[in-house]
This record gives C-alpha cells, structure tokens and sequence, in this order.
C-alpha cells in the first residue's frame, strides 16, 4: 500500500508521466504537423490527431504514414526533418 500511495504521489500516474500518455513536446509536433487536417472540427478521414485517446489507437497508422511519406500531405520529406524524426521516435516510444 505504501509503495502505491508513493508511486501515485512521485507522479507516475498523473498527467503526463504515464507510459500511455502524450508529452507536451508530441502534443505539440502533432498540432503542429497534423492539426490543420485532423481536428475536431475538419477530422479528414476521421481522424481528430488532438485528441489523446485517438493518438494512441492509431500511433501504428500514424508512423506508417509518415514512414511512408503520406503525411503530411505535400511533405513527403517530413520523416527526414527533425520534427518528422522526433515525431516517430515519440509516436514509437508510446
């Protein structure tokens, strides 16, 4: 009990810290790269990319679009950037 009671109070399961859970810099790859197209509001082929839940259910569909430069549209050079690098490496860490 005391070990749980100390995990929870060190943070590893609060915001942010979690295994499943986006950090500030991928959030912000993601608004950054994907956010025009897939929102709450556009959701191009279904997809709302700000939303966390979403993100984690297709991190595999996201990598292999960016692996294979489909995305982002007209930049299929991203995955060679540093942002597209960083991106994968977030997207495959999760």
């Amino acid at each position: 009990m005391k070990t749980l009671f100390l995990a929870a109070w060190l943070g590893f399961s609060s915001y942010g810290y979690g295994a499943d859970e986006l950090d500030k810099g991928t959030k912000i790859l993601i608004k950054r790269n994907c956010g025009m197209c897939h929102n709450p509001l556009v959701r191009l082929g279904g997809l709302n990319l700000m939303d966390q839940e979403t993100v984690m259910t297709k991190k595999a569909l996201m990598i292999n679009a960016i692996e294979s430069g489909r995305m982002p549209k007209y930049r299929p050079d991203f995955k060679d950037t540093d942002d597209g690098q960083k991106l994968l490496d977030q997207l495959k860490a999760l």
